[in-house]
């Protein structure tokens, strides 16, 4: 993997705080979301400065009963 492909965000121990407004949708629908086009999606709530930049995203909430247990989220960067 080249430079230009790897993640640069500078002081970020998680990726995932910079995607909160999918996030938070998950948390708030509790349903999957599937979105082929993440930056234009109305759901979405941008990303750091830095990251690599998603062409699709799969994110799953991992449901026990009523709690959230877990959210599990793919994507690919284009190319």
């Amino acid at each position: 993997m080249n430079n230009q492909a790897r993640c640069q965000v500078v002081g970020q121990k998680h990726i995932s705080q910079g995607i909160a407004g999918m996030f938070s949708w998950i948390l708030t629908n509790r349903q999957t979301l599937l979105s082929n086009n993440p930056p234009g999606d109305q759901r979405a709530g941008g990303v750091p400065v830095g990251h690599i930049g998603l062409k699709s995203v799969l994110s799953v909430p991992i449901l026990m009963g009523e709690t959230l247990g877990a959210i599990i989220s793919i994507g690919n960067a284009p190319g």
